[in-house]
C-alpha cells in the first residue's frame, strides 16, 4: 500500500525549515506545558478552593493514567474532566511553539489545506459512532450470554457533559500531538512513511498504562490512525475516529455498572474485538472519504500556510 506523503513532509517543505526546528519545537512545548501543569491547580485552587495537587493520586512520576484508573472505573465526572483537561492543555502549548519555531502551527498540523476542515468531521463523527456503538452493543452481548445481564445506571448530567464535551476534545488533542506533530516531525527525517506512521504508534503506545493487551490494541490503533490521515491528507477522520471510540466506551462505563473505560485489564478476546471494531471504523472512513473525493494525492508543491507562517 502506497501511502501520500504530502502531509508527511510538509513541514520538511518549509521555507524556514531547518532540521533541527522540530527538536527546538517539541522541547518548547514540553517547558509550556510544564508551566501550564504547574499553574492551572493553583488557578483552580484561587477559583474554586478545590486543591488538585491533594485530590490526584501522588506518585514519583505525578498522576499517570494508570494510577487514575480505579477512579475512571467508577466514572467520576472531576476525575475525568480533570485527566481530560491535562491533555487538552497540550492542544495550545503544540501550537504556539510550532508556531514560534515557523513550522505552521496548528494551521500546517491540520491538513495540507492549512485548515481544520469541520465539515469532514461532521460528516464522518455519527458513521463513526454508530460502528462504536454498535461494537461494544456486540461485545456487551457476548459478554453477557456467558456472564449474564449487566446492571444499568443512570449516568449523572455531569458526567454526561464530561463525556460529550471534554472527551471529544482530549481526543482531538491527542490527534494533533501524535499523528500531527510527531508523525510531522519525524517525516521531516524520514523519507520512507510508514515508518514514521509506526513510530509515532509505539509512542503513543507508550504513553498509556494500560496492560499488554491493552498497549497492543492502542499502538495497532496509531497505526491506522496514522495511514488514515496520510490518505485523507489531514487530521479529520482519525479525530473522528478517536473521540468516537472514547466516547462510547466512556459512554458504555456510564451506563453499565462495573464495565472498565479504560484498557488497563484488557484479555486478548478484548484485543481481537477491539481491533476487529476499529478495522471496520477505518473501512467505514476510507470509504466515505472516498466517495467524497478527500483522499490526498502526493504534491511537490508548498503550502501556503508554513511560507506565511
Amino acid at each position: 500500500m502506497k501511502l501520500p506523503k504530502t502531509y508527511l513532509v510538509q513541514m520538511r517543505n518549509a521555507e524556514r525549515y531547518l532540521w533541527w526546528k522540530p527538536i527546538l519545537a517539541l522541547l518548547l512545548a514540553l517547558l509550556f506545558y510544564c508551566v501550564l501543569a504547574f499553574v492551572m491547580p493553583f488557578a483552580v485552587w484561587r477559583l474554586t478552593g478545590i486543591d488538585l495537587l491533594g485530590i490526584l493520586p501522588a506518585e514519583a512520576g505525578g498522576p499517570s493514567l494508570q494510577s487514575l484508573n480505579g477512579s475512571l472505573d467508577g466514572i467520576d465526572p472531576f476525575t475525568l474532566g480533570i485527566l481530560c483537561g491535562s491533555i487538552i492543555c497540550m492542544l495550545p502549548c503544540i501550537g504556539l511553539s510550532f508556531k514560534i519555531c515557523g513550522l505552521g502551527g496548528l494551521r500546517g498540523l491540520s491538513s495540507v489545506e492549512g485548515h481544520l476542515r469541520w465539515k469532514r468531521i461532521g460528516r464522518l463523527f455519527l458513521p463513526m459512532l454508530a460502528v462504536f456503538v454498535l461494537g461494544t452493543a456486540i461485545e456487551m452481548a457476548a459478554t453477557s450470554f456467558f456472564d449474564g445481564m449487566p446492571t444499568f445506571q443512570l449516568p449523572s448530567t455531569e458526567l454526561l457533559l464530561v463525556i460529550l464535551i471534554l472527551v471529544p476534545l482530549q481526543s482531538l488533542t491527542e490527534e494533533y500531538v501524535f499523528r500531527g506533530a510527531l508523525m510531522q516531525v519525524l517525516g521531516s527525517w524520514i523519507p520512507v512513511a510508514i515508518i514514521p506512521v509506526v513510530l509515532q504508534a509505539l509512542l503513543f503506545m507508550m504513553c498509556h498504562g494500560y496492560n499488554l493487551y491493552g498497549l497492543i490494541s492502542t499502538g495497532l490503533y496509531g497505526i491506522i490512525a496514522g495511514i488514515i490521515v496520510l490518505q485523507t491528507g489531514g487530521l479529520e477522520a482519525a479525530i473522528s475516529i478517536h473521540a468516537a471510540n472514547n466516547v462510547a466506551a466512556f459512554l458504555a462505563a456510564a451506563l453499565i455498572q462495573g464495565t472498565n473505560a479504560l484498557a488497563s485489564d484488557a484479555t486478548p478476546q478484548d484485543l481481537a474485538i477491539g481491533f476487529a471494531i476499529q478495522l471496520a471504523a477505518y473501512a467505514v472512513a476510507y470509504r466515505i472519504s472516498k466517495k467524497r473525493g478527500w483522499l490526498a494525492a502526493d504534491s511537490p508543491k508548498k503550502a501556503k500556510h508554513f511560507r506565511q507562517s
